[in-house]
């Protein structure tokens, strides 16, 4: 994004003061506007928008309740309808 020139630039532009408009703008339209499409921040605190982690766990530990006894009948119907 930094690399296109045309397009994108880094900083403070003119005309704005303060840390608070520092970060990758973006030129668009005929050239004479801009919007800011990423600022530089010295930490972010972000809060989760999916609940990954919770999900995830309780795909694994559902799984195994029930995929043992899954897996026990699928065998038996496999060896039941195997070819010999």
């Amino acid at each position: 994004m930094i690399n296109d020139k045309k397009k994108f630039f880094k900083g403070i532009p003119k005309g704005r003061t303060g840390k608070s408009n520092e970060g990758i703008w973006e030129r668009y339209g005929n050239r004479n506007n801009i919007r800011m499409v990423a600022r530089y921040v010295d930490k972010a605190e972000y809060e989760p928008l999916f609940p990954y982690s919770k999900i995830g766990e309780r795909v694994v530990f559902s799984r195994n309740k029930g995929f043992a006894e899954r897996f026990r009948i699928r065998l038996r119907q496999a060896k039941r309808t195997a070819r010999r």
